[in-house]
């Protein structure tokens, strides 16, 4: 028999699984004491996210991406790049806040200097909404 058809023995397709289970299930269980209390409301951990970038044709001339203050599931606010027709350019940055339980807010009006500090100043807004300290 030539080494072209001689066939190579295979392990069972159980071994596979065998192997997996022992060597998966090796992580231990959280405790009692260490799982979190569900009778309390959990706050939610608020992240910013920047939109993706432009490609192509479209990343000509494109614009400061804008990012977006969430909590996995909800968006809360949106900082953008300020932008006045005819002036020539940009001139700072804005944020707008929106969703559940936050009343909705616009800074258009006025710009600010930097992305940062729009994006502290919208954080601000947000966990006062959330806290309760600010209403419709």
């Amino acid at each position: 028999m030539s080494l072209a058809t001689k066939r190579i023995p295979r392990f069972p397709r159980y071994f596979f699984w065998e192997f997996a289970e022992t060597t998966m299930n090796t992580k231990k269980q959280p405790s009692a004491e260490t799982l979190r209390d569900e009778s309390r409301p959990s706050k939610p951990r608020l992240r910013w996210k920047k939109d993706e970038a432009a490609t192509g044709l479209e990343r000509i001339g494109a614009r400061p991406r804008s990012s977006m203050l969430h909590d996995g599931a909800t968006k809360y606010a949106s900082v953008y790049a300020h932008y006045r027709l005819g002036r020539g350019g940009m001139t700072g940055w804005y944020w707008v806040a929106t969703g559940p339980g936050i009343p909705h807010k616009n800074t258009c009006a006025t710009a600010i200097e930097t992305e940062d500090e729009a994006k502290k100043a919208a954080l601000k807004y947000v966990k006062a909404c959330l806290a309760g300290r600010v209403t419709a």
